[in-house]
């Protein structure tokens, strides 16, 4: 019974604590000036009335992307999310006619009939400029013109801090954020549970930031000169002194977290830097040394356990701080300031059960520290192998990240196109319609899939870059690139003949795409080779204009999760080979995708019934072929919905694809072909190609 009662005086002593954290309840005067001129809330919190542990699941949104917000909408709701958290998605539109908002709240109904969760849509961002009020609609985009881009993210931040002030926890996920599991148990467990913000990590690896608490723990003196003299090798910072990205964040109400809130909203109002490195400096620059865990009593300061008086800051974070009234200056708390044992802090993770200790178990540990003008904000950067990044998610591969919470579609080459195409491409994109995998007559859309192997040649240069020093060409994975893009070429060629629209296999890299910053050619903890994303090598946002027709790899699961059945019978296959090939050779032709690309873990396989018989005749495309060949090896497949094409490239020859009937087609065909495809790789000291032939060049061979 006593040990019973001493626990139950513990949990009260802390929840105590933790309750003198919160801020103060904003009078009716403040919520109606925050409504007028921030983010109107009255509807939501009659909906949802804010208090201890009432959590706000939020986005920003503009009508530039409103399929990401459909997807943000609905995967949110397939993780389950939305039924311990309120959705607020906040619109950031300034036309008189609120296009976005309207958009907005029709999808809601949409998401509410189909899954049974609300989403709540209010209008925000009321201070927005005429400047990106005049770039509102379909200039594209505001969002990559930097001047109004920054208008809209200090808004976003504007409009968090309101939300956090009305006294909401709020977990904001930007739009390319793809939720797959539901996280606010996860945030209330360990010493999660106590801090005031958790955010995503940018790393490039996978990293343990238990490992790092440990290693600086041992460590005589205050926080901020152990973090420095922890950082001693380019390998430990790389790891565990990346930026934290915004585009994942957890905010507890607390007065550390509005201090920080509102820090943020004066730096970018200061600034022309972009809210994710205004974010950083204000949690980095006081960064007073990772910890195992927080304070659970005030601190208590004593001849040898002397908190730091003085803060150490410089430029305008000290001019930033001096500005702090008396008052608010009184309040900060200084805990990350003081000594390890100036106060009594809780478990750490490592000796906590639950499912918190599993993941904890298997390597997915937060590292902990302080940050903030006061040192004492209490920051979690989270582990990127449950919050994924576009490296550690989809350069790493999605099967070593099984157990992920969210991935943010970041390090992406082609925009919001390139984002969607990676959410497609594995499984992640929530907005399948049947109408996209049907014809206006609502017959099946009629797609072609190509097999290739791999020559041995081939693999041999995707290998061979992994030796690559720092700032050198990989000329081996350059050459793979440009090999695997002749292919893509002409089967988009034959794509164009047959009016069909393309699958277009994954590409297999032996590098990174930023392969100058590194050595072997690798960001942070890549595994080589890899499963590259289609955006390493083409643009997908250019292949409407390109008037090309492609899809991803994984079009047969997707078009299962659209509602449509599984086709069933095996697409017939036409055989491409050269002239030398005998017929029955030719005929039995059948490549298998390499195992170099099979093995990585980001493979997807292309998942339909493929006839095995042997190719008829008719069927045989000779190499070097032109439009009118295609045109008679396709003449009985007309109405056949899947046709597969094998052997482009198998016998040694530079393209297959010759020409088109006239001049002016294999003109705009080539620079279709060019201007959706990335024309170098980031070379440090200049641009090396991986272009495919030009048909004007292929007619010669």
């Amino acid at each position: 019974m006593a040990v019973a009662e001493a626990r139950t005086a513990a949990t009260s002593a802390r929840e105590a604590f933790r309750a003198r954290r919160r801020p103060r309840k904003p009078s009716a005067e403040r919520l109606a000036e925050l409504d007028a001129s921030v983010v109107d809330l009255r509807a939501f919190r009659a909906m949802r009335p804010p208090g201890v542990d009432a959590r706000v699941w939020m986005t920003v949104g503009t009508m530039e992307v409103r399929d990401a917000t459909r997807n943000w909408m609905r995967a949110s709701a397939k993780a389950g999310a939305l039924v311990d958290a309120g959705a607020l998605v906040v619109t950031l539109d300034v036309h008189s006619e609120r296009p976005f908002l309207k958009w907005c709240e029709n999808e809601a109904v949409a998401v509410r009939e189909e899954v049974g969760v609300t989403v709540t849509c209010v209008e925000g961002g009321r201070a927005l400029t005429n400047q990106t009020d005049q770039m509102r609609l379909g200039i594209d985009s505001f969002r990559e013109n930097r001047d109004s881009f920054n208008v809209l993210m200090r808004e976003k931040v504007k409009c968090l801090k309101a939300i956090l002030e009305n006294g909401y926890d709020v977990v904001f996920s930007d739009v390319d954020v793809a939720w797959m599991r539901n996280p606010l148990d996860y945030f209330n467990s360990g010493q999660l549970a106590d801090v005031d913000v958790a955010v995503s990590s940018d790393a490039r690896y996978h990293f343990d930031g238990e490992i790092f608490a440990r290693e600086e723990m041992r460590r005589p003196g205050h926080g901020l000169s152990v973090w420095a003299s922890a950082l001693d090798d380019w390998e430990r910072e790389s790891r565990y002194d990346q930026d934290v990205n915004v585009g994942i964040m957890f905010w507890r109400c607390t007065k550390n977290a509005l201090e920080l809130a509102g820090d943020w909203v004066r730096r970018m109002d200061e600034s022309k830097d972009i809210d994710q490195i205004c974010f950083n400096h204000l949690i980095r620059t006081r960064g007073v040394g990772n910890v195992r865990s927080f304070c659970v009593e005030e601190v208590s300061e004593d001849a040898t356990k002397t908190c730091l008086s003085s803060l150490s800051l410089n430029g305008w974070l000290k001019d930033a701080f001096a500005r702090k009234s008396d008052e608010e200056k009184k309040a900060i708390d200084l805990e990350g300031a003081c000594p390890q044992d100036a106060c009594k802090r809780g478990t750490a993770d490592s000796d906590l059960g639950g499912e918190f200790a599993k993941d904890y178990l298997k390597g997915y540990r937060p590292y902990y520290h302080y940050g903030g003008l006061s040192g004492s904000v209490r920051v979690a950067v989270l582990p990127t192998q449950l919050f994924g990044n576009g490296i550690t998610y989809y350069n790493f591969g999605p099967k070593l990240s099984p157990d992920a919470f969210a991935v943010h579609n970041t390090f992406v080459y082609s925009g919001f196109a390139g984002k969607m195409w990676r959410f497609r491409e594995h499984g992640l994109y929530e907005n399948e319609r049947q109408e996209d995998y049907l014809t206006d007559a609502s017959i099946d859309a009629k797609v072609l899939v190509v097999r290739w192997d791999l020559p041995k040649n081939i693999v041999a240069d995707i290998l061979s870059a992994r030796s690559t020093e720092r700032s050198e060409v990989p000329h081996g994975h350059l050459r793979a690139l440009t090999w695997q893009m002749n292919r893509v070429r002409d089967a988009i060629a034959i794509a164009r003949v047959t009016g069909r629209t393309l699958i277009i296999p994954q590409f297999t890299c032996g590098c990174s795409r930023h392969f100058h910053y590194m050595d072997n050619c690798t960001v942070g903890g890549t595994p080589l080779p890899l499963a590259c994303p289609l955006d390493h090598v083409m643009l997908p946002h250019m292949f409407a204009k390109s008037n090309i027709l492609a899809r991803e790899a994984s079009y047969f699961q997707n078009r299962i999760k659209a509602g449509l059945a599984a086709f069933t019978d095996p697409a017939p296959r036409v055989a491409v080979c050269s002239e030398n090939v005998i017929e029955k050779t030719c005929a039995e032709r059948m490549p298998k995708v390499n195992g170099i690309i099979t093995n990585t873990a980001g493979f997807v396989p292309t998942d339909t019934p493929i006839d095995s018989s042997p190719v008829s005749p008719d069927r045989i495309l000779r190499s070097p072929f032109a439009a009118a060949d295609v045109r008679n090896a396709f003449s009985s497949l007309r109405d056949v919905p899947v046709v597969v094409v094998d052997g482009l490239g198998a016998d040694g020859q530079v393209v297959d694809f010759k020409t088109f009937d006239t001049e002016d087609e294999n003109e705009r065909f080539d620079a279709d072909i060019r201007g959706s495809t990335h024309e170098a790789c980031c070379f440090v000291n200049g641009t090396r190609a991986h272009l495919p032939e030009r048909l004007a060049a292929a007619a010669t061979l």
